[in-house]
């Protein structure tokens, strides 16, 4: 009888380390769409997103298929058929909403759930909401650049005389129109809200209009150049102003250089983070520098294998298993919402030095 229990407790064990190995295995085999452009004017941007991923497959073991994003509604839905083809756990990347709108109906079919890197729209994410279609936002919503600008300028410019100034683009727009309406709500009046004319030589005119209302403080959105003539243009003036842009200051150009001293309310450099320390060594074995999309697309892949790793071990889907989930991610801790979007706000307040942004906060 003894020697019965001593094997069935040998029989227990291998079953356990079994159970493990298999495990282990599942989780480092798993099939992952990548859906960025490889052609068109943000094919730069999915050369980002595929360099990841395939670096992030042959350390993981991880097999992914990469699917072209031509950006339109009948993309979308031809993107479904090769992931459910290849038994894929779901797709990451999207840089456009206009593939989204085409995929998603079909992915929910699939349940086959989206984690997208770049898209923002509100509208797209309330759809998803209400017909229930399984997408993931790992990128911040439209609404958290402008709530943050709101926060540092509440904090740092109250009681300053503030302009609101915008390039006329509807992004621009938007963002000066959603943190003057907010202001007002909080008591803070900015004393200058005005639209200029963009991609000009010189902005004195401006410069001396603001300095007729006797303007202080600064906050532009507009593209990096107009932001560095406007400065350059304020310096040569003898003006002492403090100014603050938009996540727009990482669009780098040679027209101007950026001067030194401005703000930026913008994603910090997930590169120089603690939690990037070990990927980016396998970056740099690869030779590769991650820029843009890189990390993000890193995170979105390891948050997909976690949370499909998870429901194999409870028997549920993937796309139940990343809602009001936590993941240990290269851009640190992620968390996720009932509303599919990240709970933390990502933005930061950085410091232009001549050279690099330094995180102010």
């Amino acid at each position: 009888m003894n020697k019965f229990y001593r094997l069935l407790d040998l029989f227990s064990h291998i079953l356990l380390i079994f159970y493990i190995f298999q495990n282990d295995a599942l989780a480092n085999n798993q099939i992952i769409g990548v859906v960025a452009p490889k052609n068109g004017q943000y094919a730069v941007l999915g050369k980002q997103i595929f360099q990841a991923a395939q670096l992030f497959s042959k350390q993981t073991g991880n097999k992914i298929i990469e699917i072209d994003e031509t950006c339109t509604q009948d993309n979308g839905q031809k993107i479904v058929q090769p992931l459910v083809n290849a038994n894929a756990i779901g797709a990451i990347g999207f840089l456009c909403s206009e593939t989204l709108e085409g995929a998603l109906p079909e992915m929910k079919k699939a349940h086959l759930p989206v984690l997208t890197v770049s898209v923002r729209s509100r509208a797209l994410m309330e759809d998803a909401l209400q017909n229930d279609w399984p997408f993931f936002r790992l990128a911040p919503s439209s609404e958290d650049e402008s709530n943050y600008a709101v926060q540092m300028i509440i904090l740092s410019w109250k009681g300053k005389k503030i302009a609101l100034l915008e390039d006329g683009s509807l992004q621009g727009h938007e963002l000066v129109t959603t943190i003057g309406n907010t202001l007002i709500n909080q008591g803070i009046k900015p004393d200058v809200i005005e639209v200029f004319k963009p991609q000009q030589d010189q902005q004195v005119a401006l410069i001396k209009k603001l300095v007729k209302a006797n303007i202080t403080h600064v906050f532009l959105a507009s593209e990096r150049s107009d932001v560095a003539i406007i400065a350059h243009d304020a310096a040569r003036l003898k003006t002492k102003m403090t100014f603050m842009m938009g996540d727009a200051i990482r669009n780098k150009d040679d027209k101007m250089p950026l001067p030194a001293g401005i703000l930026s309310v913008c994603l910090p450099d997930y590169s120089a983070s603690s939690s990037a320390k070990e990927v980016m060594k396998i970056f740099n074995k690869a030779s590769l520098h991650p820029t843009g999309y890189s990390l993000p697309t890193w995170a979105a892949l390891q948050i997909l294998v976690k949370a499909n790793e998870n429901a194999q071990k409870i028997g549920s889907k993937t796309e139940s298993n990343i809602a009001k989930k936590t993941f240990q991610t290269v851009l640190g801790q992620v968390t996720f919402t009932a509303g599919h979007a990240m709970q933390e706000n990502p933005f930061r307040l950085m410091l232009w030095d001549g050279k690099n942004l330094i995180e102010r906060d």
